[in-house]
């Protein structure tokens, strides 16, 4: 009965609005707002939030008599440096059936003045189907402005599963967030997100009636306060950030209120799987007529297979080479096979439900894998929502051994999920059974081999050999369709960021690439990797960094390490010194891994003759660090960085 209710975005404002809870008026900016110079506690920002509140309201219409629903926001932010002046253009999105209107909007400038902006002012177009924007700009920005808006957004349709999110933290500092939520008192709520302390949390029951002495209903009111709140900080390789900010995600868990019938929203996996298996995915997957033409242009290719990992490969291919993803995820599909192979192209449901239509006509094992997309959120096992799960992956017996397959692109071999979907953990339903299991991706590899001569000016005549493997052949073969100019594309990107000046001779591609194997080019460049000063000659033996300073730089850390994949990097590099020089001084060799030996690396240099030989090999095998453990990531990527940074000390021969 919920499911099937319009519901329409709307609420009187005055009802729910007490006097009290009203800190902040629209248009009273205070003489201490006006004199901010920066932000308390946080000198170094561009911005300060003074004030950001959003008020969700669901009730039953007095003119309806239907749910209605209404998020007004007012928002007030002090502008302190240049860097923030694009915080001026604001950008509301909303869909099809939203309305947004009661905007109003102010800047006031550091002299006192006030400028309102006009209807004319604001914009309002629909971007693509469905999706509309709200546009406005405030004019005069300039240091130390303030610039304050609020409007109501109202929907004419939505579901009760969900309230809107709130965040109470941003990428800047914040004097006063608050969320308040207005909502029938047997309309049960559970919070998603992890709860933090509040300032000011109150609770209180209202009752109103609809229409002149109609039924009164009881509503709850919430109100959540969070004061001075620091700004987010980035923190590189972080994934799922949302989930380690203060927020409040509300879902429905059940209904039991004046004229509903006891209404249970959250069921069981197993109801939920119950509930997938009855929607159109399965029937598409299963059923001939569904795909019959991709079928018919599939099995001749098939017919001299001799395995079965060969006849799916062969129909990863095909699909790879027919069809066009559309860029969007989903999670089932709207369209059979014998639809999208027709038309060329589908959403990324679509097109493995065509590979998992595929492997069951094949008589292969194989079943459907839900997975929510990395930035989304980690993966709630305790709660069956099915509104976590953005994308679909097929797992397949190949050979007594499960396969993930995931049609994604001529660059992503098969055997690979797309980089988006390594969310470490992914739920399986099949026709019995349903349960949650971990993503373990292949290590990714990359082995360079540079063969350099040196002269006396400490210029390089480099040639390097590159093998790539795994994720790292797949972003590889993308950087090399994307290159633009000659020093764009893998590796000679990494060398121009160390050596500016490098000069590229040559590129070398393979005759024939195959997606399922390592990539593999050579490249020749001139680069100037030492630097002759009196009788001395300081060399970088490196022509590239295998690692960022980005992952070390702070000196602590509040969230995981959370990479999509582990890897393994080799630079074997041959040296030739140049005529009239000898070795003054070599780094020294050495190895270094953590206790349970995830991170590792081995660097040994030595000299036979005029040629120094150097092996860096680093190795991550893990995908997932606690922030507890940033002190020994930290140290094992320090070191890393120190050898890349290490220099080869020449000096002339007397």
């Amino acid at each position: 009965m919920k499911k099937a209710l319009l519901l329409t975005l709307l609420m009187g404002s005055a009802l729910f609005c007490q006097a009290q809870y009203e800190k902040y008026k629209y248009g009273k900016i205070s003489d201490e707002e006006m004199s901010f110079t920066e932000a308390p506690g946080h000198p170094d920002a561009d911005a300060y939030t003074l004030f950001d509140r959003l008020a969700v309201s669901m009730m039953i219409s007095p003119t309806t008599g239907s749910f209605e629903l209404r998020e007004t926001l007012h928002r007030r932010v002090k502008l302190f440096k240049e860097s923030s002046f694009d915080r001026a253009d604001v950008v509301i999105g909303y869909y099809e059936g939203m309305n947004i209107g009661s905007i109003k909007a102010a800047i006031y400038l550091p002299d006192g003045e006030e400028i309102k902006l006009k209807n004319s002012d604001i914009k309002r177009d629909e971007i693509e189907d469905g999706f509309y924007e709200c546009r406005f700009t405030f004019p005069q920005v300039t240091e130390g402005a303030i610039i304050e808006y609020t409007y109501e957004l109202r929907t004419e349709e939505f579901s009760l599963d969900r309230l809107p999110t709130y965040y109470f933290q941003e990428s800047i500092p914040a004097r006063w967030s608050e969320y308040t939520i207005t909502k029938p008192d047997g309309f049960t709520y559970i919070d998603l997100a992890t709860m933090h302390g509040f300032d000011i949390h109150e609770t209180d029951m209202i009752s109103r009636g609809v229409g002149n002495g109609g039924q009164a209903f009881t509503y709850s009111y919430d109100r959540y306060v969070m004061k001075d709140v620091p700004p987010m900080e980035y923190e590189p390789y972080t994934n799922n950030t949302d989930d380690y900010m203060p927020r409040i995600r509300k879902q429905l868990q059940y209904i039991n209120w004046q004229g509903f019938a006891y209404d249970p929203e959250m069921s069981t996996w197993e109801e939920l799987a119950e509930d997938i298996r009855g929607t159109n995915l399965w029937r598409y997957a299963s059923g001939r007529a569904q795909g019959n033409r991709f079928m018919d242009d599939l099995e001749p290719l098939i017919a001299g297979a001799s395995s079965d990992t060969e006849k799916a490969m062969i129909a990863h291919r095909l699909l790879n080479n027919r069809l066009v993803w559309d860029r969007e995820y989903r999670f089932l599909p709207s369209r059979t096979p014998n639809q999208i192979w027709d038309k060329r192209e589908g959403n990324s449901a679509e097109i493995n439900t065509a590979m998992l239509h595929a492997l069951k006509q094949m008589g292969i094992e194989a079943h459907p894998l839900f997975v929510g997309l990395r930035g989304q959120g980690n993966p709630m096992e305790y709660y069956p929502l099915r509104g976590q799960f953005q994308h679909m992956l097929v797992l397949a017996n190949l050979e007594g051994a499960y396969q993930i397959i995931d049609v994604a692109g001529l660059a992503i071999p098969f055997g690979f999920a797309r980089i988006r979907a390594l969310n470490h953990r992914a739920w399986l339903v099949t026709d019995e059974t349903a349960q949650w299991v971990s993503i373990e991706p292949p290590l990714a590899e990359e082995t360079i081999l540079a063969e350099v001569t040196l002269d006396t000016e400490g210029m390089a005549e480099a040639t390097l050999k590159t093998r790539s493997k795994g994720y790292f052949g797949s972003n590889t073969r993308e950087d090399m369709v994307d290159a633009e100019d000659p020093l764009d594309g893998p590796f000679i990107t990494q060398i121009a960021e160390r050596y500016p000046e490098v000069e590229l001779i040559e590129k070398v591609l393979p005759e024939a690439d195959d997606p399922n194997k390592p990539f593999s080019y050579e490249l020749e460049v001139k680069a100037p990797i030492g630097q002759a000063m009196d009788d001395m000659m300081y060399v970088s033996p490196l022509l590239m960094n295998l690692v960022t300073a980005e992952i070390v730089e702070d000196e602590e850390r509040t969230y995981p390490i959370d990479m999509p994949y582990g890897f393994r990097k080799r630079y074997i590099c041959s040296m030739t010194l140049p005529e009239g020089y000898e070795v003054a001084e070599l780094p020294e060799s050495s190895s270094m891994r953590s206790e349970d030996g995830s991170v590792s690396c081995k660097f040994s240099i030595s000299q036979s003759g005029p040629t120094i030989s150097m092996n860096l090999d680093f190795k991550v095998m893990r995908t997932l660090f606690a922030a507890e453990e940033y002190e020994m990531f930290r140290e094992l990527f320090r070191q890393v960085n120190d050898l890349q940074e290490s220099m080869l000390v020449l000096r002339k021969v007397k």
